[in-house]
């Protein structure tokens, strides 16, 4: 089965209407974040790689928390992962509120988000991953995602000139 193979992370990418209401709120409550460890409330700005620091942080907690879920349901199995004995937990970068130019803020924000996916990378190295990332709205998205060798990963999308992909599959409409 994919389960045994696989460990099975399925990451929803937020619409930028959710972004935007996020920047709404992250006005309104500063601590929006604070959940996260280690990461300061920044206004999101859509950087060259498609993604602002704290969208791509919030798909980086999915994917601990989904991982952290399969751990222990597994705890008890003879053959249950090395992550076990320790969890899968992911530091942060602290990537703070400043009064700057877009453009600093931009090459800050993405320092931040190689930072993170280096230390994911790290933490995933020789696991079985299959992916999925849901909702993807542009090529830059998909590298942020793809962390390893061992690493199978699956893009939904509406966009219909997605590059960085192996190959696709154009589904028919559902209708009911």
């Amino acid at each position: 089965s994919i389960r045994k193979s696989f460990n099975l992370v399925w990451i929803r990418l937020d619409s930028e209407e959710q972004e935007e209401n996020d920047d709404n709120q992250l006005e309104e409550d500063p601590q929006h974040l604070g959940d996260m460890n280690n990461i300061s409330a920044s206004p999101s700005s859509i950087s060259r790689n498609g993604m602002s620091f704290r969208a791509y942080c919030d798909c980086i907690k999915q994917l601990q928390d989904q991982i952290n879920e399969q751990l222990q349901a597994t705890d008890e199995d003879a053959d249950a992962d090395d992550f076990r004995s320790e969890g899968f937990e992911i530091n942060f970068p602290t990537c703070e509120q400043r009064f700057e130019e877009p453009a600093l803020r931009q090459l800050r924000e993405r320092r931040a988000i190689e930072e993170t996916k280096r230390e994911v990378a790290k933490k995933l190295y020789g696991r079985n991953l299959l992916l999925v990332l849901e909702n993807v709205r542009s090529d830059e998205q998909i590298p942020l995602f793809r962390f390893h060798d061992k690493q199978s990963l699956i893009v939904t999308t509406t966009a219909p000139d997605l590059k960085n992909v192996d190959w696709k599959v154009q589904l028919e409409p559902f209708c009911s």
